[in-house]
């Protein structure tokens, strides 16, 4: 088995004019010292002598690590996500994000302008028939090895052969709704927000916003979390951040503005349910039908840099 990569970032002493530096374990001088701390070419907030990557404005002590197998924390170790490597390849399992084509957006894009980069590196993305496209979620994407598929909403599962259920049993959930937006090819049949849902509680979100409910007029699951209520609908837990994904990607991908208040309850949920192994590998094999991956799926750290 390959160990993982691990590519530390190491800061050494600046020259001097009289060739001093520290390499043969002496203590730095006061020279030195005075020069690095006077130097912060990333302007991170962090000086030259405990930046561990002062080319980079997302690296230095103390940052969030993202998914790109450096240390961007500057604590000599690689985040916990970068060390899981499920299949042995050697790279850690978030390194998807490169994998999948968005290593290459800039590190310091934010806002309108990372979204605008992510619609040019998804442009790739298609798909014409919708009766193809959920026919296949439903017997090869989201089928479990015992044969069933589980609603996102309720978490009931129903038995799927050859064919996709019955409509009245189970059928597709447009987390974007087809109303605002999601009715015509390729929004229609994209993957990426389209999920198995039961018949009944599919009807009842229809195109309600999603939110945080507090008075609720029914609970969709038998745990009580999915709920409907105030004219809007709360997911189950474990589908909070699969929700938020989504509706970014959907928003991102076909041109759509996320206000202020939506982008804050999305980045909540993302936190709070963070991409797990099942919803990336989800993506990826989206990725390999319909060419593109969701990028807030296999890159979870630009969700914090809209």
């Amino acid at each position: 088995m390959l160990s993982l990569l691990f590519l530390a970032c190491v800061s050494g002493p600046p020259a001097t004019g009289d060739g001093v530096s520290d390499e043969g374990g002496g203590d730095p001088s006061d020279s030195e010292i005075a020069g690095c701390e006077a130097i912060d070419a990333d302007a991170d907030g962090a000086d030259a002598c405990d930046d561990c990557d002062d080319d980079d404005a997302l690296a230095y002590p103390g940052a969030v690590e993202r998914c790109n197998g450096r240390d961007d924390d500057c604590d000599d170790a690689l985040g916990a996500e970068e060390q899981v490597d499920a299949d042995a390849d050697g790279v850690g399992d978030c390194i998807a994000c490169d994998e999948a084509g968005f290593g290459a957006i800039p590190g310091d894009l934010g806002g309108a302008a990372l979204v605008d980069a992510l619609h040019e590196a998804t442009s790739g993305q298609d798909c014409a028939d919708y009766s193809a496209e959920t026919d296949w979620m439903f017997v090869e994407l989201d089928k479990t090895s015992d044969g069933t598929v589980e609603c996102v909403y309720t978490g009931r599962r129903t038995a799927v052969g050859s064919d996709k259920p019955d409509a009245t049993d189970m059928n597709t959930e447009h987390t974007w709704p087809q109303s605002l937006g999601a009715d015509v090819e390729p929004a229609k049949c994209d993957l990426h927000h389209l999920f198995p849902s039961d018949a009944d509680a599919n009807n009842a979100r229809g195109n309600l916003s999603f939110a945080e409910v507090s008075s609720v007029d029914r609970w969709w699951d038998e745990t009580g979390e999915s709920a409907l209520g105030e004219g809007t609908w709360e997911p189950r837990e474990v589908h909070k951040g699969n929700v938020a994904r989504a509706m970014l990607y959907f928003a991102m991908r076909y041109g759509y503005a996320t206000d202020p208040g939506q982008l804050a309850l999305y980045r909540s949920w993302h936190a709070a349910d963070p991409v797990d192994a099942a919803e990336r590998t989800r993506t990826l094999r989206i990725r390999d039908r319909q060419g593109e991956a969701n990028p807030y799926v296999v890159c979870p750290d630009l969700v914090d840099r809209l």
